[in-house]
């Protein structure tokens, strides 16, 4: 998991019980190659009146989150001060509220200015003497204002209206970059660019920290971050997976005896199928095994003949047509891979591993669409092991959830795989098919 900072990483660990040792944090960036300290008197300050006045910006959306009206509310408090304008850059669904709030109150010190492009964003920035930068009370760690990053890019000072703890008061005390306000009390707002606006020599000092500052959090830095996370993670899963020591001696030793005594219902079953419509007793279809070598799995026949011809290679479904009366009770009690135990005697699978999916399986998604198995993400992970009988997704899951949640399950399989966990699924699968539950949707036990 990735956070923007440590109070949102707090809000993970503490509010929702996250693991500390899986959260990576990466701050929001500013490209301080392509915002710099500028002059105040440039091509935009001029085309807006700017470049006479000492200019408190807020820059970026104007929405629900930015506590707006508290900025409203210190300009009225600032009015006397004709030196000082305000000035809204952006747009979001607070703007008709704010402007009508100006309008209602004619305030001429505030000024509503549209989002401006990339490619003006650095003399935006540079028309501004000090910016502000606030969020409503109760945000701090689900919000990130990225655009304090910006502004630090541009070199200038700030006043943050935000809460303790938070990613932007934390920046601002550790790199000395603006004034910390109390949220929502536009009073000390208001006192707070006040001090700015009478101290040259603290804008000054302010605003070169910022730049320093932006440098640590400059979009080259954040985004190695990410590479060097992304690259760790890639090369865990990489490393190849060693099975327990006893899984290949078990499997051969459980199948082989389990051949020998499954010999009588061989013979029963067989009888069965051919009374039932006189159809082949077998049904043998090509599987992918782990790296992504093909074999031939085996089975008893529990669908009508030829049906991957004539309704092709289709994921059984409730109620499925196909599915031949002797069929039904046969995958009910696992029967029908009774002939799947020579495939794990020969090495092709294991009694526990995901899934053995046949290469051209077809999965219906929820827009109706057809989608390739081998297209869905995580169907690559499963091929570092032996495919299997049984295993977490087919006994913990619900038998008609999409193929991508079933991956799910077999890629926790492939991380903790054990050999006491190879005898709870195989036990757990026994009673199953006692019960004669393989079939059932929801829960099987």
């Amino acid at each position: 998991m990735v956070v923007l900072g440590e109070t949102m990483r707090l809000r993970l660990v503490e509010g929702k019980g996250a693991d500390p040792a899986k959260i990576a944090v990466i701050h929001n960036w500013a490209d301080c190659s392509a915002i710099v300290p500028g002059p105040k008197l440039n091509a935009f300050s001029e085309a807006h009146g700017l470049a006479d006045a000492f200019v408190v910006m807020h820059s970026g959306n104007v929405g629900l989150s930015q506590d707006l009206d508290t900025l409203v509310d210190a300009a009225y408090l600032l009015h006397a001060h004709q030196g000082i304008v305000l000035a809204i850059v952006g747009d979001g669904v607070k703007r008709p509220a704010l402007e009508a709030r100006v309008r209602g109150r004619q305030l001429g010190n505030v000024g509503f200015l549209p989002y401006q492009p990339r490619e003006s964003l650095g003399e935006s920035f540079a028309s501004a003497d000090a910016f502000v930068v606030s969020l409503k009370k109760g945000l701090a760690g689900y919000i990130v204002p990225s655009k304090v990053y910006g502004i630090l890019a541009a070199g200038r000072p700030y006043v943050a209206a935000v809460e303790e703890p938070s990613e932007v008061a934390a920046i601002t005390r550790q790199y000395e970059t603006g004034l910390l306000a109390v949220p929502g009390d536009a009073q000390d707002l208001a006192l707070k660019i006040l001090t700015l606006y009478e101290d040259p020599a603290l804008r000054v000092r302010l605003g070169a920290n910022a730049r320093r500052a932006a440098l640590e959090f400059d979009r080259a830095r954040q985004v190695r971050a990410y590479h060097d996370l992304f690259s760790s993670l890639a090369a865990a899963l990489s490393v190849a997976v060693r099975p327990p020591m006893l899984k290949r001696p078990f499997d051969m030793l459980l199948s082989g005896l389990g051949l020998l005594g499954s010999a009588p219902l061989w013979a029963l079953i067989a009888l069965a199928i051919k009374l039932d419509d006189r159809g082949p007793v077998f049904y043998a279809q090509a599987r992918v095994g782990k790296g992504r070598r093909r074999f031939r799995s085996w089975k008893f026949r529990s669908m009508v003949a030829d049906s991957d011809r004539r309704f092709g290679p289709l994921q059984a479904a409730s109620d499925d047509a196909r599915i031949t009366r002797v069929g039904r009770v046969l995958r009910a009690t696992a029967m029908d891979e009774l002939p799947q135990l020579w495939n794990i005697f020969r090495g092709d699978m294991s009694f526990v591993g995901p899934r053995a999916l046949v290469p051209e399986e077809i999965e219906v998604n929820s827009a109706g669409e057809a989608v390739p198995i081998d297209k869905i993400p995580g169907y690559e992970a499963r091929h570092r092991v032996r495919p299997g009988l049984t295993g977490i997704a087919q006994i913990y899951a619900d038998r008609d959830i999409p193929r991508r949640l079933k991956f799910k399950y077999d890629l926790l399989y492939i991380r903790r795989q054990s050999f006491g966990l190879d005898l709870r699924l195989i036990a757990l699968s026994f009673w199953i098919t006692f019960r004669a539950r393989w079939e059932r949707r929801g829960r099987k036990f």
